[in-house]
């Protein structure tokens, strides 16, 4: 009885068996499976249209077309085995749009794929093999699997567009050229991997025109380049040397070493920039000489917040700089920057500049954030000189001697502000600017400062005027993106000096100085003491402006000019006193054109656009001179330490002619018959307005 029951049931599941057989491995059922296929894809993915065109599946044969949208194809043709689990397949698949596969790669892709293939092996060794035209390459493939997990893998990339590759995942074509890529690895112990990977890109080009849109840049040259890089597995660890050169920049990183278990980063790194004349084409820096940077870098990536650190050493032109940097967060949290190795002569030849000035220079950087700006700077120049041959010639002065001079700044960054004390002590002169605070956010600078010229003597080969005596000065600088404005005042030649320099325009007030003292300081023949005010308004742009003076109390002194007047007028013009001289002058490009009144008890003296050039050092002014009512001219040329004085003596001669007439006319007049026949004559008044006319065209 159990053995009919047995048999029945063993001859219903060979039914089943056969009826499941007949459904897959026949024509009509295999009919039914590609609908059931099609109609499943199609309802889960509704962007894609499967249309299964052929479907062979036989008990050790499959032979399998699809079309995919618009025109993708899909074949797969092979043998398979379903007692020994093994595969013999051939593969077909030419995508035409990879945005198809959207709905399984969440990453977006564009373009076109072909890949064909083979599928060989069994569970224990299935070997995938074939070649693919990916980004307009000579591509080819091979991968074995041991148990369906991944045992090793070889790629052997030709000829890769890099431009079809940017546009295969969507970037923008940032360059373009030729991509190599060779990789044989073995995977089987994901923690001790072996193998090697070698990428190289040749005939690479930047794409300029892109990045200037996109970046907001200024490159006007194009920019080639190539990368070579090498990277070994061994173990946990990747052994990685890279090398890429540019027209512009060489990186190079012998020694990299990354560790795939720990997630750490160390690698040596050289940063070359031969010719930084090829920056000027790039961000607008006209620069000479080389750059090299050499350091090390150091990073833990297994915990996102940890800081990376990167050391090294700067060589710019010969000028050596160590830092030492540090990120957290993407951030810059440490950054020391030290030299003293610098010198001023290099940095001016880095700058493309004559080397007007040399000394060595020392730099101190310590910064402990960059937003906000905190830390501290100390930059100082010892013992420099100033070439005077070569700053004469390019700048027209007349230096004398040796220029030396030394330099101090000290800053504290701090709520991204900088706080300085600066010293500058020269042959000179000196400056200090204590406790100036510029304000990095709104690029405002608000600084006290104190500048002093022990001896004005020796500026004569810069302002081309001879001066003596000396000079300080107290006032305040303050500047912003719209504005510089410096004002100062002082104590000088027995008054004040107040002054505000505007946006070019220069204001300033003498008050209660003294004339005398002011001439000897500008190294002019002392003639006139007074207390003196005066107002200044200058544009230095244009170089015009006006300035006006007002002398008390006046008094000539003996001079070469008090002792002429004496000779020809017998009048000691030192005994006079002028309570008020009115000076105007009109100031364009160092000329003064000035007009003078000043009148005293028994004199007055006036000048009518009187001549000054500062340029040529020359005077050329005619003083109108009034004494005791015997008037004459003066005349002041030539240079203006040594004019030449001299009289025009015309107005004094018909003075002394009226003088003398008149004299003899009141003789004559004396005898009654002559003073009788004029009164007769005058009745006439026709003839009494002739004789009148005659008589002041006479004098």
């Amino acid at each position: 009885m159990l053995k009919k029951l047995l048999l029945v049931i063993g001859s219903l599941l060979g039914v089943v068996i056969l009826g499941a057989l007949f459904v897959l491995f026949t024509e009509s059922g295999n009919k039914i499976i590609a609908s059931f296929l099609e109609k499943k894809v199609n309802q889960a993915e509704p962007t894609l249209k499967l249309d299964i065109e052929k479907l062979r599946l036989k008990l050790s044969s499959l032979d399998f077309e699809a079309q995919v949208n618009d025109g993708s194809k899909i074949k797969l043709k092979g043998d398979f085995s379903l007692f020994k689990p093994s595969l013999d397949f051939k593969y077909d698949v030419d995508i035409k749009n990879l945005h198809l596969l959207k709905a399984f790669v969440s990453y977006p892709l564009n373009g076109a794929i072909a890949t064909q293939g083979t599928i060989k092996g069994d569970k224990k060794a299935l070997v995938i093999k074939g070649t693919t035209n990916v980004a307009q390459s000579n591509t080819s493939y091979e991968a074995l699997l041991n148990d369906f997990k991944p045992a090793t893998i070889a790629l052997n990339l030709q000829n890769a567009r890099l431009e079809d590759l940017l546009y295969l995942v969507n970037q923008p074509i940032y360059a373009k050229g030729l991509l190599e890529i060779n990789t044989n690895l073995d995977v089987r112990n994901l923690s001790d991997l072996k193998g090697q990977n070698v990428l190289a890109i040749e005939k690479g080009s930047l794409n300029v025109e892109l990045i200037n849109k996109l970046y907001k840049q200024n490159i006007k040259m194009p920019i080639d380049f190539s990368l070579e890089s090498l990277a070994k597995l061994e173990g946990e660890h990747a052994l990685i040397n890279s090398n890429f050169k540019s027209n512009v920049i060489n990186i190079n990183a012998q020694k990299t070493t990354f560790n795939l278990k720990k997630q750490e980063l160390a690698s040596d790194y050289q940063i070359l920039i031969a010719h930084l004349d090829v920056l000027k084409n790039i961000v607008g820096a006209n620069l000479k000489g080389a750059l090299e940077i050499k350091g090390q870098f150091k990073g833990d990536f297994n915990e996102p917040n940890k800081p990376l650190q990167t050391d090294g050493t700067i060589n710019l032109a010969h000028n050596l700089l160590d830092y030492e940097v540090i990120l957290e967060n993407n951030q810059v949290k440490k950054l020391d920057v030290s030299s003293k190795d610098m010198t001023l002569a290099k940095l001016l030849a880095v700058a493309k500049q004559p080397q007007y000035a040399n000394a060595p220079i020392s730099l101190e950087a310590n910064l402990s954030n960059v937003a906000p700006l905190e830390g501290s700077l100390k930059l100082s120049m010892d013992k420099g000189q100033v070439n005077t041959m070569l700053v004469n010639k390019d700048f027209k002065l007349n230096l004398k001697g040796p220029v030396s001079f030394d330099f101090t700044n000290e800053t504290d960054f701090k709520d991204n502000k900088a706080l300085s004390d600066t010293k500058f002590t020269s042959t000179l002169a000196n400056l200090e600017a204590l406790k100036s605070v510029y304000d990095i956010s709104s690029l405002q600078l608000n600084t006290p400062y104190t500048l002093e010229v022990p001896n004005l003597a020796k500026l004569q080969g810069i302002i081309n005027q001879k001066l003596k005596g000396s000079l300080k000065l107290n006032g305040n600088v303050e500047q912003n993106p719209k504005l510089l404005k410096i004002s100062g005042n002082s104590s000088l030649l027995d008054g004040k000096l107040d002054f505000v320099f505007l946006n070019n325009e220069l204001k300033a007030n003498l008050s209660h100085i003294s004339l005398l003292k002011t001439l000897e300081m500008l190294a002019y023949p002392g003639f006139f003491n007074s207390s003196a005010n005066a107002s200044l308004n200058y544009n230095l742009n244009t170089e015009q402006g006006v300035l006006n003076a007002n002398l008390i109390k006046g008094q000539f002194v003996k001079s070469h000019f008090s002792e002429l007047i004496n000779a020809f007028a017998n009048f000691d013009i030192t005994k006079e006193v002028y309570e008020d001289v009115k000076i105007s002058s009109q100031i364009n490009q160092k000329r003064l054109v000035s007009n003078v009144d000043m009148k005293s008890r028994l004199t007055n003296l006036s000048i009518n656009k009187g001549l000054v050039d500062l340029n040529k050092n020359q005077m050329n002014m005619l003083v109108n001179a009034e004494i005791l009512k015997l008037a004459f001219g003066i005349l002041l040329k030539g240079d203006i330490n040594h004019p030449k004085i001299s009289l025009n003596l015309n107005e004094m001669a018909r003075q002394k002619a009226k003088q003398a007439i008149q004299k003899g006319l009141k003789d004559i007049m004396k005898d009654d018959n002559v003073k009788k026949g004029l009164d007769n004559l005058l009745k006439d008044d026709k003839l009494k307005d002739k004789l009148q006319q005659g008589l002041k065209g006479l004098f």
